[in-house]
């Protein structure tokens, strides 16, 4: 089998059971049921509440498992959820900040 063979075949394989195959994960979700990016930043903020259903959740896992854009939004959600649980009260300069964020995060969501 030709270098380039092989690769085709991997991207292939990658393609029809996900990135997490390669790593030897079998609970990768599988075809159409995958989540895009799209998809994922509409439902982040809502799976670090904690509101998503089982099915939803365990797609969005999958999903920034495989994309480190979309998984580090998670984190940096994440990141600000714990710092806001942390401080009764935030300065109007944070809030301001975070409205703008979560503004640019909307529209590159759009774009």
């Amino acid at each position: 089998m030709s270098a380039l063979h092989g690769t085709i075949t991997l991207a292939l394989l990658a393609m029809t059971f996900g990135w997490g195959w390669l790593a030897g994960r079998r609970d990768t979700v599988r075809g159409p049921a995958r989540l895009g990016c799209r998809q994922a930043l509409r439902v982040i903020q809502s799976y670090v509440d904690g509101e998503l259903d089982d099915a939803t959740t365990h797609r969005l896992a999958a999903h920034l498992e495989d994309c480190r854009r979309c998984g580090l939004r998670a984190t940096t959600y994440r990141a600000i959820k714990e710092a806001l649980a942390h401080h009764e009260h935030p300065s109007w300069d944070s809030v301001a900040r975070l409205q703008a964020f979560g503004e640019r995060l909307s529209q590159a969501a759009g774009s």
